[in-house]
């Protein structure tokens, strides 16, 4: 019978042992997640003003014909070096 409590003791040292290093990898994994997370609303909502501005752009070129290309290619490089920015933000 000691025997059996003593395995026991030890299975349980072991079971107790595993659930803490799953607990530090759990806590981990959700700290990495909201990170994540952060940064994907983040990058959204930089797209959707992107898009939004990129969108006024095709409308002013279908209203305004070439006029206004110029200052639409200008635009467009901003564009161009936000995302090269985030890039660097993001790696």
């Amino acid at each position: 019978m000691e025997q059996q409590l003593e395995a026991l003791g030890v299975r349980w040292t072991t079971v107790c042992r595993w659930m803490e290093e799953r607990s530090v990898a759990l806590t981990e994994a959700a700290s990495r997640w909201r990170v994540f997370s952060e940064r994907l609303k983040a990058f959204v909502a930089w797209l959707t003003d992107t898009e939004d501005v990129l969108g006024d752009i095709e409308r002013r070129w279908t209203r305004d014909g070439v006029s206004s290309l110029d200052e639409s290619v200008a635009e467009v490089h901003d564009v161009v070096e936000q995302v090269q920015c985030l890039k660097v933000c993001l790696y």
